[in-house]
C-alpha cells in the first residue's frame, strides 16, 4: 500500500514538474523558518547572558552601592558593546541603556529590559514550536506574492492581498496546467504575423 502510495506520488512528480519545484520552495520555506526562529533564539539569549552578567556584577546584596570599580566598568562596557543587539529586541517604550547614563540608571534599565526579554524569549520559544508545525510553512507558501509585493516597497490593504495571492496562484497553476497549449498558440500567433 505504501510503495504504490510511493509511486503515484513519483508519477505525479514526472508529470507535473511545476508541483517539484512548489514542493521544493515548500521545503526551503520550512527549513528557513525554522533556522530564522534558531537564529533569533540564540541572539536573544546572547543578549540575556550580557544583560545578566552585568546586572550580576553589582553583586546580591539588598542594598547596591553603585561605585565606579573596574569589574562594573568591564560588564557595562559588555552590555553597552552588546546594545545595537539589545536594541534589535526591545519595544520602542523599553528603556535604554547609554553611555552618557550613569552606572545606576544603566542597572536598573538593564534589569527592566531582562526581564522583558525573559517574555519575549518565552514568545520566541512559542513561535519556534509553531514554525516547525508544516502548516505554517503551506501558509508561507500561499502568501509568497504578497510577501514579494511588501519586499519591493508596496504595501496593499489586506483585501489587496488576498486577491493577489488567489489571482497569482490560479494563474500559476492555469499556466502549470496549459503550458504546452499556450506554448503552441503564441507560436501559431507570430507564425501568422
Amino acid at each position: 500500500m505504501i510503495k504504490s502510495f510511493l509511486t503515484n506520488i513519483e508519477t505525479i512528480f514526472v508529470q507535473y514538474t511545476g508541483l517539484k519545484y512548489l514542493f521544493f520552495l515548500l521545503i526551503i520555506i520550512y527549513i528557513g523558518k525554522i533556522l530564522k526562529g534558531i537564529a533569533q533564539y540564540l541572539k536573544l539569549c546572547s543578549c540575556l547572558v550580557a544583560l545578566h552578567d552585568f546586572i550580576k556584577s553589582y553583586g546580591s546584596t539588598s542594598r547596591i552601592t553603585f561605585t565606579t570599580s573596574n569589574e562594573h566598568t568591564s560588564a557595562e562596557y559588555k552590555v553597552l558593546k552588546k546594545y545595537p543587539l539589545i536594541r534589535e529586541f526591545k519595544s520602542i517604550y523599553s528603556d535604554s541603556l547609554s553611555y552618557s547614563n550613569s552606572s545606576g540608571t544603566n542597572y536598573v534599565n538593564a534589569v527592566n529590559l531582562y526581564n522583558q526579554f525573559l517574555m519575549t524569549r518565552n514568545d520566541l520559544i512559542h513561535d519556534l514550536k509553531r514554525s516547525i508545525n508544516p502548516i505554517r510553512a503551506v501558509e508561507q507558501l500561499f502568501l509568497l506574492p504578497s510577501s514579494i509585493i511588501r519586499f519591493i516597497g508596496f504595501n496593499p490593504k489586506d483585501m489587496m492581498t488576498k486577491i493577489i495571492n488567489i489571482l497569482v496562484w490560479t494563474i500559476t497553476f492555469i499556466i502549470n496546467l496549459y503550458g504546452e497549449e499556450i506554448k503552441l498558440l503564441i507560436d501559431s500567433l507570430l507564425k501568422q504575423i
